[in-house]
């Protein structure tokens, strides 16, 4: 190895240069997290001198610079993640971080480096210049991920590209931090790209054919592993993408990668995609002259826990939801079967709005998230198309689940946010709008419009988890006897259920006394998320939420005529539809054709009309052709 130092101007000049971006790097890092300091000064050891390497065989540069870039890349990578996000709050070095956290998060950023090294050798690249071409793509995926996380407050996941063209067209409405992603990711790379390029690296005397052979089936053997691993951390981690969970639970590039591995499901057999486009794009509308408007809430958490006391799981306790049992007059109510348990609200969402069940899909998948990328067929879509004006109302952040991407795709002519809502801070339960609050809003939406018909879907956020902590804002009522942490989520939480009751009295009060019409429906996302011992196989009562579907006129008798309500959240809207007076068009007619046989499906299993359970092992005709029309919706369209 032989070391000099350049004398020349022009070294002299780069000297100058990189003295700056190494003394503003060091400077920031002190600042900010100081052991990046000590990372500055390695590169500046690489930097400054000129180095030129000598080696008899290829093994030690294609062991030492693979290593370093993986370094590089995983160091900066979650350098510059810590900035901004809350999980790593406590936390002022990457060392300490790596070194207290499982490893999983970070094997596949280790052999997904080494792999890129690798096949840059293939391509008979030299190993200085491959090691930072290796580095490139995860620091560049990391650099977007900082600013759309930053940008919308959820993460950069693998459906992003799809929405990169929309993207682009509005990127000049936003302002973009500099500082930070200069200090912490683009001037590292700079500066260790600088280094490469410095070195000069003599051809070893072993012959070439050879080496060309052992780098290609190492690069082999890497790429395969990164796969392996990703399918291995699969198994056991579920794709996280609510704001910076994927960061927090499974590391960025993992999560990256497993979700990347779960977008695709394969094709059902007999898949015929040019009947299953005929029935989204056939072009249908309906006379709405006489059908009503719709409101459609989506209660986060609403649940009826006396379904334990029958069990019982959970001793005997007084009605927590006494409005909502008191009414009957066109009224409907029963159970639906939800596909999640505890969370992952946008799955009962996707079910309800677009009717396509989400059982079969990847374990973890959030079909918002992943999958809906283009316009998609659905009830707002449909109704949209009869000539309602459709809103979705939210009274929480945006960033969640791509809800700003996804509503104008499924037929939302617009969007409210918490940002939109008029509330005070005596409007919140515990730290959230309450729905009184939210229901207050809604009516103020329906005062204010002028459009002809209006369909309305609002997702409420007062009872959403955190049941074990105590807030001044809201005193809890001793439902049950229970202690501890237990007994204390409990009693939390059917006093949260207890203010949804008194709100919904005070919304169909409104709406009772309003001339035009009305259709409400409203059911709970899923259950909460508390240990009540409960059943979560086929056709359990962890599946089972509450509904009500109720109007301000006489409801159809066909609907109050039907003795069995059980069913499950894809098929609601085909009640809605029957009870304003719409015409379901030929995508939903489908669907109910489906239901004749199959009345109940979820992530569980599925009934048959005979009231047996079944699980996905024993297909029938119908669930085959309700998986085309899944396929189809999420893969094909």
């Amino acid at each position: 190895m032989r070391i000099t130092i350049g004398k020349t101007k022009s070294d002299i000049v780069f000297y100058l240069i990189i003295g700056a971006a190494l003394l503003f790097g060091i400077t920031y890092s002190v600042l900010h997290y100081p052991e990046t300091a000590a990372v500055y000064l390695m590169l500046g050891v690489l930097l400054i001198p000129r180095y030129e390497l000598n080696f008899k065989t290829s093994l030690i540069p294609d062991l030492v610079f693979p290593l370093s870039a993986a370094f590089l890349a995983i160091y900066f990578d979650h350098l510059i993640t810590m900035y901004g996000h809350e999980f790593y709050a406590g936390y002022h070095s990457v060392i300490k971080f790596l070194i207290s956290h499982d490893s999983f998060r970070f094997q596949v950023e280790l052999i997904l480096v080494i792999a890129i090294y690798f096949i840059f050798r293939a391509l008979f690249i030299a190993p200085n210049y491959a090691s930072f071409m290796a580095a490139y793509f995860p620091m560049l995926f990391t650099l977007a991920d900082y600013y759309v996380y930053t940008l919308r407050g959820s993460e950069f996941i693998p459906p992003d590209f799809y929405g990169a063209k929309t993207a682009f067209s509005v990127v000049g409405n936003y302002h973009f931090p500099l500082i930070h992603p200069l200090a912490f990711l683009v001037l590292p790379f700079f500066l260790y790209v600088a280094a490469m390029v410095r070195i000069k690296i003599n051809k070893p005397v072993e012959k070439w054919y050879l080496r060309e052979a052992v780098t290609v089936a190492v690069a082999v053997l890497f790429t395969v592993g990164v796969f392996h691993v990703t399918e291995e951390i699969a198994s056991f981690r579920t794709v996280m993408m609510w704001a910076d969970e994927g960061t927090h639970y499974n590391g960025f590039v993992t999560n990256f990668a497993v979700m990347a591995q779960s977008l695709k499901i394969d094709k059902p057999e007999g898949y015929d995609k040019e009947s299953m486009a005929a029935l989204a794009n056939a072009g249908d509308t309906c006379d709405i002259s006489d059908s009503s408007n719709i409101i459609v809430i989506m209660n986060e958490s609403y649940s009826d826990l006396s379904i334990y006391t029958a069990s019982g799981a959970l001793e005997s306790f007084e009605d927590p939801m006494p409005f909502w049992n008191s009414l009957s007059e066109n009224a409907v109510k029963g159970y639906a079967y939800c596909s999640v348990y505890g969370g992952r609200t946008p799955n009962s969402e996707f079910e309800f709005l677009t009717g396509v069940t989400t059982a079969q899909l990847p374990d973890g998948a959030i079909p918002y998230s992943m999958y809906v990328n283009s316009e998609t067929y659905s009830l707002p879509n449909y109704l949209r198309s009869c000539g309602y004006s459709t809103l979705a109302m939210h009274p929480y952040l945006p960033g969640g689940w791509s809800r700003t991407t996804v509503y104008p795709l499924i037929g939302f002519d617009d969007y409210m946010f918490v940002e939109d809502f008029n509330y005070t801070e005596s409007d919140l339960i515990r730290e959230y709008v309450s729905d009184r609050c939210a229901y207050e809003n809604l009516v103020q939406v329906l005062e204010s419009s002028s459009a002809e018909k209006t369909f309305t879907f609002l997702v409420t956020m007062q009872n959403h988890g955190g049941y074990t902590t105590s807030y001044a804002n809201f005193p809890v009522k001793d439902y049950t006897t229970l202690g501890g942490d237990y007994g204390k989520a409990v009693n939390t939480f059917l006093s949260l259920v207890n203010e949804s009751d008194k709100a919904l009295e005070y919304l169909i009060g409104y709406l009772s006394e309003q001339d035009e019409k009305y259709t409400l429906l409203i059911f709970g996302d899923h259950q909460p998320n508390i240990d009540i011992p409960g059943d979560m196989g086929t056709g359990g009562n962890k599946w089972m939420v509450p509904y009500l579907l109720w109007t301000n006129y006489d409801m159809p008798e066909d609907l109050l005529a039907r003795e069995d309500r059980i069913t499950s959240l894809n098929y609601l809207s085909l009640d809605v539809m029957e009870a304003a007076g719409i015409a379901p068009s030929s995508y939903y007619s489908y669907i109910a054709g489906i239901r004749e046989e199959v009345p109940v499906i979820n992530i569980s299993g599925y009934r048959d009309r005979e009231g047996n359970w079944h699980g996905f092992g024993e297909r029938c005709e119908a669930v085959d052709k309700y998986f085309d029309l899944q396929y189809y919706t999420l893969f094909d369209n």
